[in-house]
């Protein structure tokens, strides 16, 4: 409403500037109040109607599913509100079967009173999605999806497997399946199919198995192991629907068996040879149940080295399965020869055993290691006689002996003849008696050629003594290195120098530091430290080297370390002092000077000066450090001023120079008192003065003397001092009562201040009380009543105002305010109080709301002030009801809104009323509320409902709450139940097709994800991945469903082989996860032929041969094609083939000549095919 408050004109009438009703439609009311006049609140009642429609939603009836050709158990129905949300009635909606055929009953509808119109649907004969739309002029246009299913299946077909050519005793590649339909020919779901082999005597499983949701069942056929020439085929049976279906299938022989094909070398030995002396290998194949196995390629590999292998030639087997080729080998060794057939590694090895040629040669293979002299050659030295090809002559047992070759050192050897054993000579007992570096070994057998070994080198003997080197007697400053760095030699028994000996170097005395402690003796036998540090402190220093039990161990160094320039200054003694202002302090000041190691330095020049307090110090002149490295001055006399004084230490270019000394000027003894502070004031009778009285305590120089005891006292008056006991003065000299309150009587007071002795003593401060003024307001009665809103109460407030001492005070005004609830009080104007104190206002009249009143009375700063009178008004019958809380949510369908929806009853005046029955009820939507019974208001006026838990199907529910007659009733709460979380996932698109291999598929495969309740349910994520068939799926990344809940893969490109191909849908906890897609790759168009069977035959001229020759088309991927036309010719050996006209390939992609007679010379034929 606007213009509120509005004053009466001439003629009595006062009006509103507007009132604009509310957006809800339904019952509005405005009241129109003044004071307490009869009739007043006068309340007018409007009546809010729904809008133009402005929005259509589905309200009920999506997402059902159904059998196709029958109607839906539950009609479609839409919601119409206008731009607040009120439901708006007789809009005609049109409504039509969209999409999957079927129809609508009726057509059209109109709105009732709660803007709903509904249609029912009859499903098309297609099973999948079909759509309902509702459009109503100038609104968007809804459609409802629903889900049609097939009937019960009528007939069966094969739907794929038939007539697939497989190896015996393996399972067929592709699966027999077979599709159930029903009588619209829609795929069938649920029904059981039965298998079984009819011959060949080969196994199917599973035995029984139920159709898919594509209508598809489907069993593996592995094949039987039996097979001829002239029969090659097998059958199986589906049944379960109709007439039984057979399948049939095509046999070729199994594979090459690893462990049935033989590999045997004869003979099994044979000497090393250049191929003088071979041993053939003879490979024969057959397959995993005996059978030989002809025109398969043979490769042999066999272990070892410098083989000669000579590959079958051909390198096919023959019509024995056998082929053969040949080894030999210069390296005398055990070998395995392997083999593979067809490209199958064979489990079967053939070993044949090298053996070594005659002697030829002698060679080291234990060579001479370095030594020292005189000891023998260690490990022991071994020569190997070996044959022509460098075979080890395993039978030689020649003698061979040894002599110097090279002899850098003039040394002679000493050592054993020895005869070989197995080939080889050990010698053990080696020795040279001479040093030297490059010795070698010459062998020696007959005949036989030398050998000569590698140089080797011979050492002195081990190490014996150590001794001093370099670097011994040094001085260094204190804390650096010695200019040599100590060293020491060590020599073996003769006086050699000797390389690789450890010496450890330590610090023994002087608390320096060694780096490089560890070390080894070089090629001249020195060892020397990296670096020596002397010690900090000034004096000497020695460092060891030590080197096990060599004599002479440990080897002492020594040094001497002295001080370093002067580093630093700092204090000595005489800090921190205190004296009698103008005397000399008791300790006199010094500094002690130190080089960078903390070592006293003599000889320092210190200036001492006086830096604050107006002292002196002697002498002013520079003082030398002694060699102590101490300075100290002769003496320092402070200022005349108790206080702080400091004196400087300075010597240029040191640390911490200057050094400060600090030391205190006391104060001499106390002499005078004088008034300091906190005389002559004026101050409430009754009351402390502002500024405590307090004196000042001072010596003869007029210094501030602290310690002197001062006792207050209260002399005329009356009043009171605090403390009652002597305060003693501070450090300023002052001393000072902690208060000085004065007597109740208006007029003078004094106080003295006493300190025994002291001139001026005692002191006296003077004060004058004066009378008090109002202190407080309080409560004098009309206080905590109650009476009907609207209405002045029975007792009028009144205050009373009193001094400190709690005497009434006139003449105060005090002012008299509403200070909540509404209401008015006589006079707005201050009123003054009597000569008792009180002041009372002429009427308080409450506010029109039910509830607490307050009125405050207010006097400036007074203790109370304001004062505040409570009231209670109370409220009236009940009138209206409205909303209060729980409109407009939403919430999971089948679940509870989060907030309980609540009305509130008001009286006239729009105060809350309680002891009210309210009924809610569910109005629409299909959900249940809590209780079913009456609800009554509360102190608040509210009623509320325990829940209200939404219907099952996503969409507008609505609740209605009544209460008899009461303007506004029955008041309706809207909500939308929104799908719930993701549960289950099924196939939506794209299941069972078939498309060329290699190819994607017509029908992008897609899934739908609904909750719970069957509602469509966005923002899943589901990840499409190939699971056989070996094809691809875009995208790879997961796929998030839409608001229709559905996820679509952009591509599936099935496998390039021809036959079954699978797809799934993933989402993780969800019921159906995964989901799979079928799909069948057919074979491409023919691109390549080749031999299928009946190839490198033999038979008696004349006659035919004994497995007709066939070959089989393929496409680019290798699938086979039926259908093709080959036509079979003799190409020589002038036989005859029969039929001469073209053959066509079957489903398996073979062409098969009746029969191929051979020509009647013997020798080669030929027949092709093209």
């Amino acid at each position: 409403i606007t213009g509120p408050n509005q004053t009466t004109n001439a003629s009595g009438i006062a009006a509103a500037t507007s009132w604009t009703l509310g957006t809800t439609a339904g019952a509005n009311t405005v009241t129109a109040t003044s004071g307490t006049l009869a009739g007043s609140p006068v309340t007018f009642t409007a009546t809010g109607t729904a809008g133009a429609a402005t929005t259509m939603v589905k309200f009920s009836g999506d997402n059902q599913v159904g059998q196709v050709g029958t109607q839906l158990a539950t009609p479609h129905t839409v919601l119409i509100t206008d731009a607040n949300g009120n439901p708006v009635p007789n809009v005609t909606v049109t409504w039509a079967a969209a999409s999957g055929g079927g129809s609508v009953n009726p057509t059209s509808s109109a709105t009732d009173a709660s803007g709903h119109a509904s249609t029912t649907r009859t499903l098309g004969p297609t099973p999948g999605t079909q759509t309902t739309t509702a459009a109503a002029t100038g609104l968007t246009t809804v459609t409802f999806s629903v889900t049609a299913h097939v009937g019960g299946a009528t007939q069966m077909a094969i739907n794929g497997g038939n007539l697939q050519t497989g190896t015996v005793g393996q399972t067929l590649p592709t699966p027999l399946s077979v599709i159930a339909r029903d009588v619209l020919n829609n795929p069938v779901s649920g029904v059981t199919i039965s298998w079984s082999v009819l011959d060949g005597g080969g196994s199917v499983n599973p035995l029984t198995s139920v159709t898919n949701s594509s209508g598809v069942a489907s069993t593996s056929w592995t094949l039987g192991t039996a097979m001829t020439p002239t029969d090659s085929t097998q059958t199986a049976q589906a049944t379960g629907v109709g007439s039984a279906l057979s399948f049939t299938g095509f046999t070729v022989p199994g594979p090459v068996s690893a462990a049935r094909t033989t590999v045997v070398a004869s003979p099994a030995s044979i000497t090393a040879s250049t191929g003088s002396g071979p041993s053939t290998i003879t490979v024969t194949a057959r397959d995993q149940f005996g059978n030989l196995i002809r025109g398969r390629t043979v490769v042999l590999t066999a272990t070892g080295t410098l083989n000669t292998l000579i590959q079958p030639s051909p390198d096919t087997t023959n019509a024995n399965g056998v082929a053969s080729g040949t080894l030999s080998s210069t390296r005398a060794e055990t070998k395995t020869v392997s083999a593979t057939v067809g490209g199958t590694a064979i489990t079967q090895q053939a070993t044949v055993t090298v053996t070594p040629a005659a002697a030829d040669t002698l060679v080291f293979i234990g060579q001479p290691s370095n030594v020292a002299a005189g000891a023998h050659i260690t490990p022991a030295m071994q020569v190997e006689v070996r044959d022509q090809f460098g075979n080890r002559a395993t039978a030689a047992t020649v003698g061979i002996g040894l002599a110097i070759g090279t002899n850098p050192g003039g040394g002679v050897l000493t050592v054993t003849p020895r005869n070989a054993v197995s080939g080889v000579a050990t010698f053990d007992d080696a020795s040279i008696d001479r040093a030297g570096t490059g010795y070698t070994l010459v062998a020696s057998s007959g005949a036989l050629g030398p050998a000569t070994s590698n140089a080797f080198n011979v050492t002195s003997a081990g190490a014996a003594s150590i001794g001093l080197s370099a670097g011994n007697s040094q001085s260094a400053t204190v804390g650096t290195a010695v200019a040599v760095a100590p060293s020491v030699i060590v020599r073996d028994q003769f006086n050699n120098p000797v390389a690789g000996v450890a010496v450890t170097f330590a610090v023994a005395t002087g608390g320096g530091s060694v780096t490089g402690a560890t070390q080894t003796t070089n090629g001249s036998g020195i060892a020397t430290v990296t670096s020596w540090t002397l010690g900090p402190t000034a004096g000497p220093n020695t460092l060891t080297a030590s080197s096990g039990t060599l004599t002479g161990s440990p080897v002492t160094f020594t040094a001497t370390g002295t001080a370093g320039a002067a580093s630093s200054i700092a204090l000595n003694a005489g800090n921190g002092q205190s004296a009698t202002a103008g005397t000399a302090v008791p300790v006199a000041p010094s500094v002690i000077v130190r080089d960078a190691n903390g070592n006293p330095v003599a000889g320092v020049a210190v200036t001492f000066a006086v830096a604050s307090g107006g002292g002196t110090v002697a002498p002013t002149t520079a003082v030398t450090s002694g060699t102590n490295g101490i300075a100290t001055v002769t003496s320092w006399t402070l200022g005349p001023t108790a206080g702080p004084n400091t004196l400087t230490a300075t010597a240029t270019g040191l640390t911490g120079s200057p050094v400060t000394f600090t030391a205190t000027g006391t104060a001499g003894t106390a002499s005078s008192i004088a008034v300091n502070a906190g005389n002559g004031q004026s101050a409430t009778a009754g009351t402390a003065v502002a500024v405590n009285p307090s004196v000042i305590v001072r010596d003869a120089n007029g210094n501030p003397v602290g310690g002197v005891a001062v006792t207050f006292a209260v002399a005329s008056g009356g009043g009171t001092v605090a403390p009652t006991t002597a305060v003693t003065t501070g450090t300023n000299g002052i001393a000072t009562v902690t208060s000085w309150t004065l007597g109740p009587t208006a007029g003078p007071n004094t106080l003295t201040a006493t300190a025994t002795g002291l001139t001026g003593s005692p002191v006296t401060f003077t004060a004058t009380g004066t009378a008090g003024t109002a202190s407080s307001i309080a409560v004098n009665a009309g206080n905590g009543q109650s009476a009907t809103a609207g209405t002045a109460v029975a007792v009028n407030p009144s205050v009373i105002v009193r001094d400190a001492n709690g005497n009434p005070v006139g003449g105060v005004a005090v002012t008299f305010a509403v200070a909540s609830g509404g209401g008015t009080v006589t006079p707005t104007t201050a009123v003054t109080t009597g000569t008792n104190g009180i002041a009372t206002v002429t009427s308080w009249t409450l506010g029109p709301t039910a509830g607490p009143n307050t009125l405050t009375a207010t006097s400036g700063t007074l203790t109370g002030s304001p004062v505040t009178f409570t009231a209670t008004g109370t409220a009236g019958a009940a009138s209206s009801m409205a909303l209060n809380a729980g409109n407009g949510q939403s919430a999971t369908a089948g679940t509870a809104v989060p907030v309980d929806p609540s009305v509130i009853v008001r009286d006239t005046h729009g105060n809350p009323v309680a002891g009210v029955a309210v009924t809610f009820a569910v109005a629409s939507g299909g959900g249940t509320v809590a209780p079913t019974t009456a609800v009554t208001t509360g102190t608040n006026g509210i009623a509320t409902v325990t829940s209200w838990t939404l219907g099952p199907t996503a969409g507008p529910n609505t609740l209605t709450a009544s209460s008899g007659t009461l303007t506004g009733s029955p008041v309706t709460f809207t909500a939308t139940g929104t799908a719930g979380a993701a549960s289950s996932i099924a196939v939506n698109a794209g299941n069972g097709q078939s498309a060329t291999a290699g190819t994607a598929v017509a029908v992008n495969p897609s899934v739908i994800v609904r909750d719970a309740n069957g509602n469509p349910v966005g923002g899943v994520a589901v990840t499409f991945a190939v699971a056989s068939g070996g094809g691809t799926v875009a995208p790879t990344t997961a796929v998030t469903t839409g608001a229709n809940g559905i996820a679509a893969a952009t591509s599936w490109t099935l496998g390039t082989t021809a036959g079954p191909n699978t797809l799934t849908a993933t989402a993780t906890g969800l019921t159906g996860s995964p989901v799979t897609f079928t799909a069948t790759g057919t074979a491409g168009a023919a691109t390549q032929v080749a031999v299928n069977a009946g190839n490198g035959q033999s038979a008696t001229v004349g006659t035919a041969v004994a497995v007709n020759p066939s070959v089989i088309v393929r496409d680019t991927h290798g699938n086979p094609v039926g259908g093709v036309a080959v036509t079979f010719a003799v190409a020589s050996g002038g036989g005859t083939v029969t039929p001469t006209t073209a053959v066509t390939t079957g489903t398996n992609g073979i062409a098969t000549v009746t029969s191929w007679t051979l020509g009647p010379t013997a020798g080669p034929n030929t027949l092709t095919a093209t």
